[in-house]
C-alpha cells in the first residue's frame, strides 16, 4: 500500500497542509485502519526522503509493529 502525506501526490489539491514530518501521526492513523481491517500485525515500511523521516520516526516508537524498514534519501 502507498501513501501520500497530506500535501503530497493525489492529495495535494485536497488539503492546506504541505507535507511536513508532523505528518507521521497521520501516516500512523491509516497504518492502523490498514492493520484493523486487513488483520495484519507487522508491517514493512519503505520511505523515501520526507516519507523516510517519517517510517525512522515510527519505526522508532512503534518497533514491535515492524518486520522491516528501510529509509533512503534521508537527510
Amino acid at each position: 500500500v502507498r501513501i501520500d502525506t497530506p500535501g503530497a501526490g493525489t492529495s495535494f489539491e485536497l488539503t492546506d497542509l504541505p507535507p511536513h514530518a508532523g505528518s507521521s501521526e497521520y501516516i500512523l492513523r491509516a497504518l492502523t485502519w490498514i492493520a484493523e481491517h486487513w488483520r495484519i500485525e507487522r508491517f514493512r515500511l519503505i520511505g523515501f526522503s520526507l516519507g523516510g523521516n517519517i517510517a525512522l520516526h515510527l519505526g522508532s516508537v512503534y518497533s514491535d509493529a515492524l518486520a522491516a524498514l528501510s529509509a533512503t534519501g534521508v537527510f
